[in-house]
C-alpha cells in the first residue's frame, strides 16, 4: 500500500527506486525477525536485535517520506503515528522506545528543515507535535504494561489455584481408589472379599444371562487347617492361606473371579465354563496344590484341599443358591475323605 502511493506520488524513477528499497529492506527485516521468534522466543530478550529491527523501520519511513515531493503535511502525521504504534507495539521496553522515537524524531525535523527549508515556527510545531506523541506513548505504553501485568498475575493466579484443585482432586481420588481397594480386599491374602466376590458373580450372572454362556462355581476349603494352626502357629496358618491366593490368582484364568469367603475357604467364578470344564480345572487345581511341600519358618508343610463344583442356572437361581450347592459337594468330599473334587 505504501509503495502504490510512493508511485503516485513520486512516480517511476530513482526515488521510487530508492523508496523500493526501503520499504521492502524493512518489510524483510520484520518478517525475518518475526520467524526468529517463533522459533526461539527466548529472542525477544535480547534488545539489540529487536531495538535495531526498530531503528530501521522507523528510519526507513522516515526516509522514504522524505523522498516525496511534499513530506511536511501527512508526511508528518505518519511520523507521528509511527512514534505513537511504537510504544503500543512493544510496551515493555518503554526506555528503548524513547531513545530510539527521540533520536527518530530528532532527525526528521533537522532533515524536513534542512531539506524543505522550513521556518522556524514551522520546526517548533514539529517538535511540539512529535514530544507530544512520545509523550502520549509512554502513558499509553505504562497503561498498557499495568493492564498485562495484572493479567499476567491473575492468569498466574488462576493457574496456581487450578494446580491446587487438580492436585486435591488427583490426591482424592487416589484415597477415594485406596478406600475402595481396601473395601473390595481381603487384608490377609491381598485378594477379593466375600462382598467383592459376591458383587463380580452378580454381574457375570447377568452378563451369562444375557451371552447364553455357562457358568460355574468351585469353593476350596483347606483340608485339615485347624491342625495346621494348632500345630505350627497362627502365623503358619497365615502364611498357607497367603500361598494358596497366590497360588489361585496364578492357576485361574483372567476372567474367572476368585475372593476369600472367610476362614480357609476359597470360592473361583468361572464364566463359560460348564460342569466339565470346571471339574477338570478343579482337578488340575487340586492335584497341584497336593504337589506343593510349602517351606515355611516353622518346616515343610504339605497342603490338601478338597473343592466342591456346580454349574449355576442363571435363569433360576442367584449365587446363593450355587454356593450352597458347591458347599454342599465342599462337605461330601470332605466326607468321602479329604483332597478331591466333588461335582454337585
Amino acid at each position: 500500500m505504501l509503495l502504490l502511493t510512493d508511485l503516485a506520488n513520486i512516480g517511476l524513477g530513482p526515488r521510487f527506486i530508492a523508496a523500493l528499497v526501503l520499504r521492502l529492506g524493512s518489510a524483510a527485516a520484520v518478517f525475518v525477525v518475526a520467524i526468529a521468534l517463533r522459533r526461539s522466543p527466548a529472542l525477544i530478550r535480547r534488545h539489540d536485535i529487536i531495538t535495531g529491527v526498530e531503528a530501521m523501520l522507523v528510519f526507513s519511513c522516515g526516509l522514504a517520506a522524505l523522498l516525496q515531493p511534499d513530506p511536511a503535511g501527512l508526511a508528518n502525521m505518519g511520523m507521528g503515528l509511527l512514534i505513537f504504534a511504537m510504544f503500543v507495539i512493544v510496551p515493555n521496553r518503554i526506555e528503548h522506545v524513547v531513545m530510539l522515537t527521540t533520536v527518530a524524531a530528532t532527525l526528521w525535523v533537522v532533515a524536513t528543515a534542512v531539506t524543505r527549508h522550513l521556518p522556524g515556527q514551522s520546526v517548533g510545531g514539529m517538535c511540539v507535535s512529535f514530544a507530544a506523541a512520545v509523550a502520549v506513548g509512554v502513558v499509553t505504553a505504562n497503561l498498557i504494561g499495568a493492564t498485562r501485568r495484572r493479567e499476567f498475575a491473575a492468569s498466574l493466579a488462576s493457574k496456581l489455584v487450578t494446580g491446587r484443585l487438580r492436585a486435591e482432586i488427583t490426591q482424592r481420588e487416589k484415597a477415594e481408589l485406596e478406600l475402595v481397594h481396601r473395601a473390595n480386599t481381603d487384608p490377609l491374602t491381598k485378594i477379593g472379599n466375600r462382598r467383592h466376590f459376591e458383587e463380580q458373580a452378580g454381574a457375570e450372572f447377568r452378563r451369562s444371562q444375557r451371552s447364553h454362556e455357562p457358568l460355574s462355581l468351585m469353593i476350596i476349603d483347606v483340608d485339615h487347617f485347624k491342625w495346621i494352626n494348632d500345630t505350627h502357629g497362627h502365623p503358619v496358618g497365615d502364611d498357607v492361606l497367603r500361598q494358596l491366593s497366590s497360588l489361585l490368582d496364578e492357576h485361574v484364568r483372567r476372567v474367572d473371579s476368585v475372593g476369600r469367603l472367610g476362614g480357609e475357604e476359597f470360592a473361583v467364578l468361572m464364566p463359560g465354563a460348564d460342569r466339565a470344564r470346571a471339574e477338570e480345572a478343579a482337578e488340575r487345581l487340586r492335584a497341584h496344590v497336593s504337589s506343593l511341600a510349602l517351606d515355611l519358618p516353622s518346616g515343610i508343610v504339605r497342603l490338601t484341599v478338597s473343592i466342591g463344583v456346580t454349574e449355576c442356572d442363571v435363569w433360576t437361581e442367584d449365587l446363593a443358591v450355587g454356593l450352597a450347592r458347591a458347599d454342599e459337594a465342599l462337605y461330601r468330599a470332605k466326607a468321602d475323605g479329604r483332597d478331591r473334587v466333588v461335582l454337585a
